[in-house]
């Protein structure tokens, strides 16, 4: 897989994220709990999770299922002809170098199948460079403000994502305890690379990430090349692309998994797509169950 179409897009805010930025409303939470389980089909395209979400009861629009965004995200264009205003200004990180200019909306309602999820503050980014990598227009991103109230049950194989009441969820896997870090969930995995013995990283399980692991120890990998990255968000810059030896989650043993180096460590769909996966944010774990992919 090129890296020009690796990652899709990780937002981090160049300040701290704001905590009323990633909160809903009360009535909105007690309204969607009165029907979960909800079960929401999803389009598995290019390795990416495309769900059909409505903005402030919109036509519906592909997002992104984003675990690697610190918010939810709606593409300028869009919120300009939805009137959708805008304030603020800051500076965020994409996939390349440089940084993405970052506006903020207040109080947009997200709409799925039987189910809405009023935030309190969203981003407004320009995602227009995105049709060019995943063939089609993308409306949004669902980042943590989705993730954060519920356990988000993604059944890659089924194309099913699932949302429970985390106080009635009965967990099913194998459970690993994860940092969130700017709203992003970090955990432990061990990443051996060119024959050397494994070793423990700290890497983001990035939902909205198309790669397998990225991490600079790639560098050392004896099959690896040279190539012009991160056009997603942000500028390109040279990245190397590189094979490991293994990359270890849990008990779980991946062979000789693909990625690039010169960006934030992580994990994406390449991985994830292996595995029925759990975010229970609430309790800081994901479960991981082996999936059709795994065998």
């Amino acid at each position: 897989m090129f890296r020009a179409a690796l990652l899709f897009f990780c937002l981090v805010l160049l300040r701290a994220p704001i905590a009323c930025a990633q909160a809903t409303s009360a009535s909105g939470s007690n309204q969607n709990a009165a029907r979960l389980p909800l079960s929401i089909p999803f389009d598995f395209f290019s390795n990416q999770i495309l769900i059909k979400v409505t903005v402030n009861g919109s036509e519906p629009v592909w997002f992104i299922l984003d675990s690697g965004a610190s918010g939810c995200v709606v593409d300028s264009t869009l919120a300009q002809k939805l009137g959708i205003k805008t304030e603020g200004e800051k500076q965020g990180t994409g996939a390349g170098k440089g940084t993405v200019r970052v506006l903020f909306a207040q109080h947009v309602t997200y709409g799925l199948p039987s189910f809405s999820l009023p935030v309190d503050e969203s981003y407004v980014i320009d995602l227009s460079s995105q049709p060019a990598l995943l063939g089609r227009y993308v409306g949004g991103i669902l980042g943590y403000s989705f993730f954060a109230p519920y356990v988000v049950d993604v059944d890659y194989d089924a194309r099913i994502l699932t949302l429970y009441d985390p106080e009635k969820y009965i967990p099913v896997g194998h459970a690993i305890s994860f940092t969130l870090v700017k709203h992003i969930p970090h955990i432990r995995v061990r990443l051996a690379v060119g024959g050397r013995p494994a070793v423990e990283r700290e890497v983001m399980v990035d939902s909205g990430s198309q790669d397998a692991v990225d991490d600079d120890l790639l560098a050392q990998a004896p099959e690896r090349l040279e190539v012009i990255g991160g056009v997603g968000l942000g500028q390109e810059f040279r990245t190397i692309l590189g094979r490991a030896d293994t990359l270890s989650l849990d008990s779980f043993t991946l062979p000789r998994p693909f990625g690039a180096t010169g960006g934030t460590g992580l994990i994406g769909n390449e991985v994830l797509r292996r595995f029925h996966v759990a975010f229970d944010y609430p309790r800081t774990r994901i479960f991981l169950s082996p999936g059709q992919q795994l065998l």
